[in-house]
């Protein structure tokens, strides 16, 4: 028997951990760093005051493997109502975080062989999700042009290739893309046409600027639809995601997540029941700090002779190309690094054809994104 199982064997160490790592490592070295998606904010306090009552209350306990009773009624109720979802709390199970819920998936639905959608740009889970289930990805590319939304006149072309299914995030991870509604539409009558799943990643719906959010869910049934509460509460070490779906499907789905995640954790999810549509000041406090930081990045960004930006509509990342000193996005990664102490991650991380891209996180303190956009506008003029 070799060292492991063939299944991982065309799995990489996420690019974005590497870069974190070698951020950890550079002590004493000034760093800036734009790799990690994660709020820079504490979570909530009304949150954390929730969740040490719960502990008091004897939260502390495996609840049931699909989530405490409460929690699934309080997210059927928000998806009836703000997203236009026709959903009960049978249709919602309680995860591990959002990425439990996307691998839960992959190890249910997919087969060997069956081929998935992935838009490019993508979260970069996405393709060690379909590979450890034997799953093909099938490359949809996106481009900065477009605000990287997807085509629906692009997607129509691939759609009929025996496909099974497309994992669509949005807003976007690493773009920044929100799908506007009649798109969010086409894509649907596509999925339905071709008899197709939508693995649908709104993490993000909260974090949304200048758009609005409009889920897959409320416009076809073969919607698989995955939720969390990391970005909207910054709560991403608590770890507490969700799926809405068919209840056949969260059957399916239960027989994965009972072996794996088995359940959040029991004060977490207490503490959530109250919070669940993010209906808190603080939410809307850092979303507007959020967009405050994206204008400047955007503009300081399209600024720099060489680099690229379009303007995100969501979560809090940009995608610029960056065209300096014929460095592909990799070694301007690398390079910007060693020479400035900014960290960044290349383009090619979140999928093919992104190779002169570069993703940049803001979510991190405005002095801090004006003092790292100083440093790669003096980087890129020396780099000419």
């Amino acid at each position: 028997m070799g060292l492991g199982a063939s299944r991982v064997e065309s799995i990489s160490t996420s690019m974005i951990r590497k870069m974190f790592e070698m951020a950890q490592k550079s002590a004493g070295k000034e760093i800036i760093s734009l790799g990690l998606g994660e709020p820079d904010f504490d979570t909530p306090r009304e949150i954390c005051d929730s969740a040490y009552k719960a502990m008091q209350s004897g939260y502390t306990h495996y609840t049931s493997n699909f989530g405490i009773p409460e929690l699934r009624e309080k997210l059927a109720e928000k998806y009836r109502e703000e997203n236009g979802m026709d959903i009960t709390s049978e249709n919602v199970m309680v995860t591990v975080g959002a990425c439990e819920a996307l691998m839960n998936i992959s190890i249910s639905l997919f087969e060997e062989g069956s081929k998935v959608i992935i838009p490019s740009p993508s979260f970069v889970g996405y393709y060690a999700y379909t590979g450890i289930a034997g799953a093909v990805p099938v490359h949809l590319k996106t481009s900065l042009e477009n605000g990287f939304e997807i085509d629906p006149d692009a997607l129509n072309e691939v759609a009929g290739r025996d496909i099974d299914a497309i994992m669509i995030n949005s807003p976007n991870n690493p773009t920044g893309a929100v799908i506007p509604e009649k798109k969010v539409r086409a894509i649907a009558e596509i999925a339905e046409d071709n008899d197709m799943w939508i693995i649908s990643d709104e993490v993000y719906e909260k974090i949304i600027y200048e758009r609005e959010h409009t889920s897959f869910g409320k416009y076809y049934d073969k919607v698989i639809t995955v939720g969390g509460f990391s970005k909207t509460f910054a709560m991403t070490g608590w770890r507490v995601g969700y799926v809405i779906a068919d209840e056949n499907i969260i059957d399916m789905l239960l027989k994965v997540h009972q072996f794996n995640g088995v359940c959040a954790p029991a004060f977490a999810q207490k503490a959530l029941v109250d919070y669940v549509g993010g209906n808190l000041p603080a939410v809307d406090d850092m979303v507007r700090e959020f967009k405050r930081r994206r204008d400047l990045v955007v503009k300081r960004l399209n600024e720099i002779d060489g680099i690229t930006c379009s303007k995100p509509y969501g979560a809090f990342y940009v995608f610029p190309r960056v065209e300096i000193g014929g460095m592909d996005g990799y070694e301007f990664t690398m390079k910007l690094f060693e020479d400035k102490g900014v960290v960044v991650v290349p383009g090619s991380a979140f999928g093919p054809g992104n190779e002169n891209h570069i993703r940049i996180s803001y979510a991190t303190a405005y002095d801090k994104l004006e003092r790292a956009m100083d440093l790669i506008e003096e980087f890129s003029e020396e780099n000419k």
